[in-house]
């Protein structure tokens, strides 16, 4: 038997040919072997080009349609060479994302080139997403000048570089795009904000824009008003400037329309210079339209947002910065707060923030204790908020209790006994000498939380009996478990609920 007559005995389950009766390729016909691949991403129907003959006579450039590579620099040549075997498969790519992040110069050129070849060819490509942007066009200009040229890019995603990086977008070609991502390092020149942005203006159909790690290498005016003739961008919805600093007041002005925004500027990079603030920085309202936010609390004092918000993540809260994390509560009344903070006595912000955060709904806070005494922390801080309905905690602790089933009973029952509207809450205790506050929540956090929802009795509810009301076994607050998936739903929809309808405190009834 020869050696591709072996290769039609390869089953769909991969079992051998003996004792069952696995389906094989070889008994499919090619329209059924096409519809399977339609469902592959390139990597896996390229694996099944090769399992067999018969699925070798299968076209698989409809998966070519949107394709990621992989942190193998072997995985970027493989793609080159089999997109360009035939002329036509190029033509299929509307989306290409490569993932590799280790240092291209350890790299040889033809890893470069390879990228170039396949650039020069895709000509119809609608997203692409790549990093070490500085590398690579260092190697092969032709990357460059390939980037500018397409005229169908809705998505472009560019990562670790500088002037090259800014010269592509400001000279595209392609007017179309919707999300631009930016991750821009100027060294040593620095790029003039109306030149920079009036050329970004040029993207009419632009909805979401984020710059990263451009420190202070913006070279601001004085004189707003004739800079935002050219670089106003009232398509942008979606906003994030992290390591970037540019004023409050001058950001407002050139994105009138932001509804989410995501701010973290570069002061706390020494090795970039400090950020010259005016005093006292102005705390009118600028973005009416603003619906989430998510800025540090240390970056509060300079970009001090003051527009009502649905939704505020104050990233990490220390202590110093507690005056101005109430002072923006105050002004954005959010429905929904996120934040991250250590058990400091500084921290004043959580004695205020009931009587400030009147119409908050839901809070989801990430804790670093360090006491040995989380219940009794977690209660001085996390009651007597007049609509708290749902409650996340994630306690990071450095004293693991005896009993830590019994410990989250315990808080969640006082925690309902002083939140007159809490219906629901998510507790998570983990081992936190390990731990930072400002890390993300992490899936064994959440997949590990344990959720009650609380269920407080009337007067309705007290038995009667011969008249006279039975009140020795009558309970006016029960707390049940409940399981941690229906949890973490309601955590997610909290997250995106419409607070301002009628029906959205209906609906958590649902979940339970």
């Amino acid at each position: 038997m020869s050696s591709s007559e072996n290769m039609t005995d390869t089953s769909l389950d991969g079992a051998s040919g003996t004792g069952t009766n696995p389906l094989r390729l070889l008994s499919l016909n090619e329209d059924v072997l096409s519809h399977i691949v339609s469902f592959l991403t390139y990597p896996d129907a390229l694996s099944l080009l090769r399992t067999c003959r018969a699925a070798s006579r299968i076209s698989i450039d409809p998966t070519l349609h949107t394709v990621v590579l992989g942190r193998s620099s072997g995985q970027l040549l493989q793609f080159r060479d089999f997109l360009l075997a035939k002329t036509s498969r190029a033509l299929f790519v509307k989306s290409l994302k490569v993932t590799k992040t280790v240092t291209w110069d350890l790299d040889s050129k033809e890893v470069a080139r390879a990228l170039g070849d396949v650039l020069e060819k895709t000509t119809q490509l609608q997203a692409f997403s790549c990093g070490a942007m500085r590398e690579f066009i260092t190697v092969d200009g032709r990357i460059k000048e390939n980037l500018i040229y397409l005229t169908e890019l809705r998505e472009l995603t560019l990562l670790e570089g500088g002037p090259e990086i800014a010269s592509i977008v400001t000279s595209s070609k392609s007017l179309n795009i919707k999300q631009l991502t930016l991750d821009l390092t100027f060294h040593r020149n620095k790029v003039s904000f109306e030149d920079f942005f009036g050329k970004l203006s040029r993207h009419r159909r632009l909805t979401h824009l984020s710059i990263s790690r451009m420190y202070d290498r913006i070279n601001i005016p004085h004189d707003w008003e004739p800079a935002l003739t050219r670089a106003r961008m009232p398509s942008v919805r979606n906003l994030t400037f992290t390591c970037t600093y540019i004023p409050l007041a001058l950001a407002s002005a050139a994105f009138p329309n932001v509804k989410h925004l995501h701010f973290s500027n570069a002061r706390h990079y020494p090795n970039f210079g400090s950020v010259s603030v005016q005093k006292p920085v102005d705390v009118t309202p600028c973005w009416a339209t603003l619906e989430d936010a998510q800025i540090d609390a240390r970056d509060l004092e300079i970009w001090p947002v003051a527009s009502a918000t649905r939704r505020l993540d104050l990233d990490v809260l220390r202590g110093p910065y507690s005056s101005e994390a109430s002072t923006a509560v105050l002004h954005m009344n959010p429905r929904v707060l996120a934040c991250a903070y250590t058990i400091d006595a500084q921290n004043l912000f959580w004695v205020r923030l009931p009587i400030l955060a009147t119409e908050l709904r839901f809070l989801d806070v990430r804790v670093l204790e360090l006491s040995g005494s989380p219940r009794e922390y977690m209660l001085m801080h996390l009651t007597r908020f007049p609509a708290l309905t749902v409650l996340f905690v994630c306690i990071r602790a450095f004293h693991q209790p005896m009993d830590p089933a019994a410990e989250i009973a315990a808080l969640a029952r006082q925690l309902g006994a002083n939140n007159s509207k809490l219906r629901f809450v998510g507790l998570s205790f983990a081992d936190g000498r390990s731990m930072r506050e400002d890390e993300p929540v992490f899936d064994e956090e959440r997949l590990g939380s344990t959720w009650f929802e609380i269920r407080r009795g009337t007067l309705e509810d007290i038995p009667m009996e011969d008249g006279a009301m039975v009140v020795d076994d009558w309970e006016p607050m029960e707390v049940q478990e409940i399981p941690t998936a229906v949890g973490l739903k309601m955590r997610d929809y909290m997250y995106e609920a419409d607070y301002d309808t009628p029906g959205w405190e209906e609906r958590l009834s649902t979940f339970s």
